[in-house]
C-alpha cells in the first residue's frame, strides 16, 4: 500500500509515504557508495551525531553482505509512526543476496516549513 499522505498517528505503523521515498532512497544510495557521513545526500538530511557514521559502517561491514540500492519490495515492509514531535521510520535495506535483508535504517523525520528533515539515527539488525 503506497500513500502520499503523511499521517500523525501514534497508534499504528503505516507504510512510508511516497513523498519521502526519493529522499530515503538517496540516503541509502549514499550508504551504498560508502558515504557514511552523507556528503552527497540531498538537503535536509543529516546524521543524528558524528559517531553514527562509524557505527553504520561497522554494522554494514559486519553483516557480511554488500548493501545495494533499495528494492521496491523494501517499501512493502518499511514503516513509520508519529512520536508526538516527529516520526520514527524503519526502512528495510537490500543487499546483493537479499531483496529485503534484516538490516534496517532508522530515521527520525520532522516537519520543516515547506519540507521535511531526515535524520539518520542508525543502521542495525533489530
Amino acid at each position: 500500500m503506497e500513500t502520499n499522505s503523511v499521517i500523525k498517528n501514534r497508534e499504528a505503523e503505516l507504510p512510508i509515504p511516497s513523498k519521502w521515498r526519493s529522499t530515503i532512497a538517496k540516503i541509502v544510495d549514499a550508504l551504498v557508495d560508502e558515504d557514511y557521513v552523507l556528503r552527497s545526500v540531498v538537503p535536509n538530511s543529516e546524521l543524528r551525531s558524528s559517531d553514527v557514521a562509524s557505527q553504520m559502517r561497522s554494522y554494514i561491514e559486519n553483516y557480511g553482505e554488500k548493501l545495494i540500492p533499495l528494492s521496491e519490495k523494501c517499501w512493502d515492509s518499511s514503516v513509520y509512526i508519529w512520536q508526538g514531535k516527529d516520526w520514527l521510520a524503519l526502512v528495510d535495506l537490500s543487499t546483493d543476496k537479499e531483496e529485503v535483508s534484516d538490516l534496517v535504517m532508522q530515521l527520525s523525520i520532522s516537519e520543516l516549513e515547506a519540507d521535511f528533515k531526515f535524520t539518520v539515527e542508525m543502521v542495525y539488525v533489530p
